[in-house]
């Protein structure tokens, strides 16, 4: 074991009690204390992923140019900022805060990336719905073409760059600095008739992930849209697109104390809290091991006689630090959110993200305020209607929440009319009384109970509201990045001067969520550089798991009874009405939707 020295015997010496008592004496201490770190492990990293599912792709539902100046050129961003007790903040010389990192920060690796979208098990493209240059209501709409296989030339990205806030907020912060991974699928792999690359996976890429660096994850397939001679659209799109991220982040111990919100009080999350080794005077009785043993008695004293079999034996204590290995190390959770009765494992915990999306299959890839009321989950009623999204991520396993990212999109599509495609890229502008605008984004994460049971509720977790996107104080301002993805020409119109900014340089924005927050005991955030809540348990309880710390400044309204996590938004305005009173053609929310990423870590059960 890495922390335990040992001094060699060397030829012709006595024979001490520091030749062998010592080591084993301190191993035992290693694995009595719980501290057994990722160090001391054969495999100290484990794994986690980014899941983005995209219902599809084609040249009018993301109308972004990429590098060769075509679309589709679909960007979502993603960060992944260090935990909150590797996290601090110091103020620099000239006042302003400074991001600092803990030297026991995980390391994160991206190690694999793969892309797959849905051929119908065929070596053929699916026809898209603009196909014929008559609307969206393409005659061949989602049949299959052998022909097209040829235009499935995929082009992967992920670019990095400084987040915006590093900047303050200067105009040169917004374009990516350069891209830490590419990959290019041609159309051979995608219409070969039995090796076919479909998942495609690139792996050992081996690529170390900065926590302070926003990262883009872009698709180009610029040959989904091209023109025959006569004219004519011929729209190909890419279904039901899955890309998983793979990374592999140092294991940590997990979360502990009573600042730690919704964490069981039987155990506060440290470790040993329902019996000590000390306590039971054994090793504990394993699957493999039915006997526990004692622990080690005291050393031999100088000049006692060398024994094999005695209570303070050379075997017997060999016996006693195998018997550890022979019952396997204890650690981590159990799935009702208990701590196993003698631990001796410390880094249990891995980071780990939830990418959750919303409004990301919507009518037109986006959303516009001319054809509001045809999108789904419009609330009724015309003024101060919302659009609603929401997901539930069942609660299998324990977990804590440290923060929550979400993502906002002003990316570019195309709307037909009825007569003819309008691209939509104009920031929205309310005409109606009072002047100005009031659009709204409100957006939050809760645990739910209820499933199967006789009592239910919500807790809030986190929450965020933005409204007025031209006001930079209630939008932007506290965004922690802003992107300018694709082509400068595709970013959003801005038809007002109200705006510190004309026509905005960037098109995709990430923000950080506020978590909820016991009064008077703060966590490090990413909000602006402001203060969020300290991190929150969710996991699943029996009867003596189920009594909790506070949350959010009182007791919570789950009661330790979580079932579920739910992500929900809605979008809209107060009282206008959407359809009638914005702008034409303003853009509500962009192509692809928002993703909202549940960061935090995840626990050996």
């Amino acid at each position: 074991m890495a922390k335990i020295s040992r001094s060699k015997l060397a030829r012709g010496a006595k024979l001490l009690v520091k030749h062998i008592f010592t080591p084993m004496s301190d191993a035992q201490t290693e694995f009595t204390a719980a501290n057994v770190t990722a160090d001391q492990l054969k495999e100290p990293m484990a794994p986690f992923r980014i899941n983005l599912s995209i219902p599809r792709i084609d040249g009018a539902s993301c109308r972004v140019a990429g590098p060769d100046g075509n679309p589709p050129f679909m960007g979502i961003p993603f960060m992944l900022p260090p935990l909150q007790e590797h996290l601090s903040f110091t103020t620099d010389p000239r006042g302003e805060k400074v991001a600092n990192i803990s030297d026991s920060a995980p390391t994160i690796v991206l190690d694999e990336v793969s892309f797959s979208f849905d051929q119908r098990l065929e070596p053929a493209a699916i026809v898209g719905s603009w196909d014929g240059g008559a609307g969206p209501t393409g005659a061949d709409e989602g049949k299959l073409s052998y022909a097209r296989s040829s235009l499935l030339n995929i082009e992967l990205f992920i670019y990095e760059k400084r987040p915006a806030w590093f900047e303050g907020g200067a105009a040169s912060g917004f374009a990516p600095g350069r891209a830490v991974w590419s990959g290019k699928i041609e159309s051979l792999d995608l219409s070969a008739g039995y090796f076919r690359l479909n998942p495609w996976v690139a792996s050992d890429i081996g690529e170390v992930i900065d926590p302070f660096k926003t990262y883009i994850f872009a698709i180009h397939a610029p040959n989904l849209a091209t023109l025959s001679p006569g004219s004519v659209d011929n729209d190909t799109v890419l279904t039901s697109v899955e890309v998983s991220l793979r990374f592999r982040g140092t294991l940590v111990p997990r979360d502990s104390g009573s600042d730690i919100q919704n964490i069981p009080q039987r155990h506060l999350g440290n470790p040993n809290a329902n019996l000590t080794h000390a306590t039971a005077a054994t090793t504990g009785a394993g699957i493999n091991s039915a006997t526990p043993r004692p622990l080690l008695a005291a050393a031999p004293v100088a000049g006692a006689d060398v024994r094999a079999n005695t209570a303070d034996g050379v075997q017997s204590a060999l016996g006693t630090i195998d018997e550890f290995a022979r019952r396997k190390l204890q650690g981590g959770y159990t799935f009702d959110g208990d701590t196993p009765m003698l631990e001796e494992a410390g880094s249990t915990a891995a980071y780990t993200v939830l990418a959750v999306p919303l409004f990301n299959n919507t009518k037109w890839g986006g959303i516009l305020s001319n054809d509001w009321r045809s999108e789904p989950y419009i609330t009724s009623g015309i003024a101060g209607s919302w659009a609603i999204d929401r997901r539930y991520i069942p609660i299998e396993a324990p977990m804590t929440v440290h923060h929550v990212l979400f993502t906002y999109n002003w990316q570019r599509f195309t709307w037909w009319t009825g007569a003819a495609a309008s691209v939509i890229d104009t920031l929205p502008f309310d005409t109606a009384p009072p002047p100005g605008q009031d659009m709204r984004l409100q957006i939050g994460v809760g645990i739910g109970t209820g499933m199967k049971g006789d009592s239910f509720g919500y807790q809030q977790i986190a929450y965020s509201e933005l409204h007025n996107p031209l006001n930079a104080g209630t939008w932007f301002n506290g965004a922690v990045d802003r992107i300018a993805h694709g082509n400068p020409k595709t970013m959003p119109f801005n038809p007002t001067t109200a705006s510190v900014f004309g026509d905005w340089p960037w098109s995709l924005e990430l923000h950080a969520m506020n978590t909820v927050n016991n009064v008077g005991d703060p966590g490090p955030g990413l909000n602006g550089m402001a203060s969020q809540g300290k991190p929150i348990f969710i996991g699943r309880s029996t009867s003596p798991t189920a009594s909790r710390t506070d949350v959010g400044g009182g007791a919570s309204a789950v009661a330790g009874q979580e079932q579920w996590i739910e992500v929900r938004a809605r979008i809209g305005d107060l009282g206008a009405d959407v359809q009638n009173d914005y702008d034409a053609d303003s853009m509500i929310l962009g192509s692809g939707g928002l993703w909202v990423y549940i960061i935090g870590k995840t626990h050996l059960v």
